[in-house]
């Protein structure tokens, strides 16, 4: 019997290790529990912390302005043949007197007095259509005092008010002897700001030749692979196999081109095949500039509206 006791005392001490060693795996787990709950209680509270900050810093704020109330909205359909959008703003002052107050708005078209309809100051601004616009501040007189509230309001009537429109073009492409073969799927990401849920009422496949328009095609969408959707956030795709000449020495463009409801015209360059002198082809080296850019947008009759710079 106590011939077998150093061995039963081995056995024991094992047992004694494996349990100090589960014990001390279990309060790791347990302090790494306490840690995380701590960190995630120390968020909390710097979250709370964060938000009390941000809300007395409103308090403040609205505390210190002039106006009880503000706001801005679209009125109407753009207007296409004067190229703007009507735009109408609203300011209600919390103090003020209806018969010795008056209002003037400064944007960045220059300034627009404001008249008193129940309670409340508004102008009606005319906005260029095509390009950014800003409200900075509105003033109020009364009695020989002039009293300012900045708004820096900022507008861009074109991407708010219009469909938007982006392409892109995947696939392969080859040329030799002169031609040059484009084959791939053609995709177009629609969105309407006020969810009008239109889609196109075309998409058009442009074809140039050292910058002259060489022909032109019809897509139609791949449904079962690209189509669906509402059309106020939706994708369409398009199979493209085309098959063109390019002389030596010569530049290739594939231009989509979208018109929307209004009859503007949206053009897109998804494609641009360079073949040098001596004949050899080769993909645009600089597509970097243009590939996913806004589109170009033209009226019906094909006048430039707008063109976006492809730096920015």
């Amino acid at each position: 019997m106590k011939k077998h006791l150093p061995e039963a005392a081995a056995v024991l001490a094992c047992c004694l290790a494996a349990v100090c060693l589960f014990q001390i795996a279990s309060l790791r787990g347990e302090i790494g529990s306490l840690r995380s709950n701590l960190s995630n209680q120390i968020s909390r509270v710097d979250s709370s912390v964060q938000a009390i900050y941000s809300t007395v810093g409103s308090q403040l704020e609205r505390g210190a302005s002039l106006l009880a109330g503000k706001e801005f909205r679209y009125e109407g359909e753009p207007d296409l043949a004067n190229r703007t959008a009507r735009l109408r703003c609203t300011v209600t002052p919390k103090e003020f007197s209806p018969d010795r107050t008056g209002a003037t708005l400064y944007w960045s078209g220059g300034e627009a007095a404001m008249t008193l309809e129940q309670g409340a100051f508004s102008a009606v601004l005319e906005l260029p259509l095509f390009s950014e616009s800003s409200v900075s501040r509105v003033t109020f007189s009364q009695d020989g005092t002039l009293r300012t509230e900045a708004l820096d309001w900022y507008f861009s009537p074109r991407t708010e008010l219009l469909p938007c429109f982006y392409a892109s073009f995947d696939g392969s492409a080859s040329g030799s002897g002169g031609s040059y073969h484009r084959e791939g799927s053609l995709w177009l990401d629609i969105a309407n700001p006020h969810g009008t849920g239109k889609l196109p009422d075309s998409v058009v496949l442009i074809e140039f030749l050292d910058g002259v328009e060489k022909g032109r095609t019809d897509l139609i969408p791949d449904d079962a692979l690209g189509g669906g959707g509402d059309g106020n956030d939706d994708q369409r795709r398009y199979t493209v196999d085309v098959t063109c000449e390019v002389p030596n020495g010569s530049t290739h463009e594939l231009w989509i081109e979208v018109t929307d409801e209004y009859g503007l015209r949206y053009r897109m360059l998804v494609d641009r095949w360079i073949t040098d002198a001596q004949g050899n082809g080769s993909p645009d080296e600089n597509g970097w500039v243009w590939q996913g850019n806004e589109p170009e947008i033209y009226d019906a009759k094909g006048n430039l509206l707008y063109r976006p710079d492809p730096m920015q």
